[in-house]
């Protein structure tokens, strides 16, 4: 004979939403023996912030229409507690619904690293500080641009983040996070300079500070971390071995008894563009790279080329460098949000790229400017006057310049009709 209790809303009970602040509740009882029991007569109901209290003012009412139980930017947890009681004077347990409302938006700050200036390798630490009043963060996700993102993950306060390998170039990450009603905070970000190949390598095992050696090699150097035989000044042996975090060339080692080749397959990703030899080489070059050997050398040649699963590279001596080109450039972008909406009402446009992973950095400019911050692949608007408004959106990267625009009629209020019935009468 426990009593049913509907919200009046899209809400569940005790579960964080951010739609439903004023709910109106209806509920309902059946007697559990049917026709051959007393009937259900009467209902008693409490509501309050707490789920606690025994209901005890009887009547046959069977709704309840509370006022909202917050603002729309505040947060609340209110509870309704029903029971009932049949003609016979058996009473239910208490039914009760939990209605948790929060409209407040989280905050959360970004320091990739910990906020250091430079990395020397693609995987970063993104460091978050986020905070919400009422429902809590519940989600964070990661982008490398302000619109492709990652999926939704549990918050961490270190979150483990890939960077595109932009050797030399400032690198940005955007983050943003949830809380358990849905309500999402700003987009924040912060930049990063990648260095992957610095002159001194190192890692937690080991580094390397000298990297000029006398034309007749060294004895091995030795740590629980590595083992280094420097070689006679040669050409190179087997071409340079490379990844993101580091670059060795070999050749011929001095002795052979004390040391032997040592094989090894390079598994990273990488791109090299725009290598300009010197006369005599030959040029092989994919999507990703650009190539090339120089003529007479002993390695350069395709079939003493080193392999790998990702690349094939013919080694030599390399002559001067030109600028990458633009590997990805901007060719289209479009705009969606509302057509419509109404005064003093904040409404939201969003930015769509073409390719998604164009090249960066990519500048964008909306116009006007938005309420929100400028550069951003969202921007939020609200007018106090109505009319017909035109959006412009400029996106520009290293293949040039891209706009796009958006209309939007803002009107005083939304347009309601009320229907009259037709009343006939006969005379």
């Amino acid at each position: 004979m426990c009593p049913i209790i509907n919200p009046g809303c899209a809400a569940s009970s005790n579960q964080w939403q951010n739609t439903c602040r004023a709910p109106n509740f209806s509920w309902s009882a059946t007697d559990p023996n049917g026709s051959a029991g007393s009937g259900v007569g009467e209902y008693a109901y409490l509501w309050s912030e707490t789920n606690t209290g025994d209901p005890s003012d009887w009547d046959t009412a069977t709704r309840y229409d509370p006022a909202p139980v917050a603002d729309e930017d505040d947060w609340a947890q209110y509870y309704l507690r029903v029971k009932a009681k049949d003609r016979a004077g058996n009473v239910s347990n208490v039914s009760a619904f939990g209605l948790w409302y929060d409209g407040i938006p989280p905050t959360v700050t970004l320091a990739i690293n910990n906020g250091a200036a430079t990395a020397h390798q693609t995987t970063v630490q993104a460091h978050l500080s986020a905070g919400d009043t009422g429902s809590g963060v519940a989600e964070v996700r990661l982008s490398h641009n302000g619109f492709a993102w990652s999926a939704w993950q549990p918050y961490a306060d270190v979150v483990a983040w890939g960077l595109p390998a932009l050797n030399h170039r400032e690198v940005p990450v955007y983050a943003q996070v949830r809380d358990r009603a849905g309500n999402l905070s700003a987009i924040v970000s912060d930049t990063i300079t990648l260095d992957l190949y610095p002159l001194a390598p190192h890692s937690a095992s080991f580094r390397i500070c000298n990297d000029v050696i006398n034309v007749g090699g060294s004895s091995g150097l030795t740590s629980t971390g590595f083992s280094l035989i420097s070689a006679i000044g040669q050409p190179w042996q087997t071409g340079p071995l490379t990844s993101t975090s580091r670059l060795g060339a070999s050749g011929f080692l001095a002795d052979l008894s004390a040391c032997r080749p040592i094989t090894r397959t390079v598994t990273d990703n990488f791109a090299i563009r725009r290598w300009v030899i010197a006369s005599g080489g030959n040029l092989r070059s994919s999507a990703s790279y650009q190539l090339g050997d120089t003529a007479g050398e002993p390695a350069a040649s395709a079939t003493n080329a080193f392999r790998s699963a990702n690349y094939i590279l013919s080694s030599g001596f390399w002559g001067n460098v030109n600028t990458p080109a633009c590997p990805a450039p901007l060719t289209g972008i479009h705009v969606t949000g509302p057509a419509t909406g109404t005064l003093n009402t904040e409404l939201t446009f969003t930015m769509h790229i073409t390719p998604t992973e164009a090249t960066e950095p990519l500048t964008i400019t909306w116009t006007p400017e938005p309420d929100n911050e400028q550069g951003t692949a969202e921007a939020t608007y609200q007018w106090d006057t109505a009319g017909i408004y035109t959006i412009t959106l400029t996106a520009d990267n290293c293949g040039g310049s891209r706009t796009a625009t958006r209309s939007i009629q803002v009107r005083e209020r939304e347009d309601y009709f009320i229907y009259l019935p037709l009343v006939l009468r006969n005379r």
